[in-house]
């Protein structure tokens, strides 16, 4: 009986195995909204293609953006930041931070997000409209 069970069992996994289709999974591109409103892959490094054109670090607008350091207080870092709007709604990059040398700057491309009144201090939702995250000086808050 115990071997019934099993050729049972193993011609059933075979039949059934046959019967699923092979999966191929494809590496799908990353897409941001451009200043126009339309998506664009996001390609290796920082520039972003566009009808054969290259938008450089250097294009985008500088601004003052704070972080806020361990003793508690406000400390204004310079940011390089873009706003896209895609079916209505608004989307900032942040594309590069200053470090200490005031000629290099750190090159980046992450998504900036709204702040939130449910997960932000009520002094950062009164004064600020976005924050993201960047590896050197932790949470940027800016308006732009």
């Amino acid at each position: 009986m115990r071997h019934l069970s099993i050729t049972i069992f193993l011609f059933c996994t075979c039949i059934l195995r046959a019967q699923v289709p092979f999966v191929e999974y494809k590496v799908v591109p990353n897409y941001q909204v451009n200043a126009q409103g339309g998506l664009v892959p996001i390609e290796s490094g920082m520039n972003i293609l566009q009808n054969n054109q290259t938008k450089k670090q250097g294009d985008f607008p500088v601004i003052g953006g704070y972080t806020i350091t361990q003793n508690g207080k406000l400390k204004r870092v310079k940011i390089k930041v873009n706003l896209a709007t895609y079916n209505g709604i608004d989307y900032a990059y942040l594309r590069g931070v200053q470090t200490q040398n005031p000629n290099i700057w750190n090159e980046c491309n992450v998504q900036a997000i709204r702040i939130d009144e449910y997960t932000d201090s009520e002094f950062i939702v009164n004064n600020f409209e976005w924050k993201v995250d960047n590896a050197i000086y932790g949470t940027i808050y800016f308006n732009y």
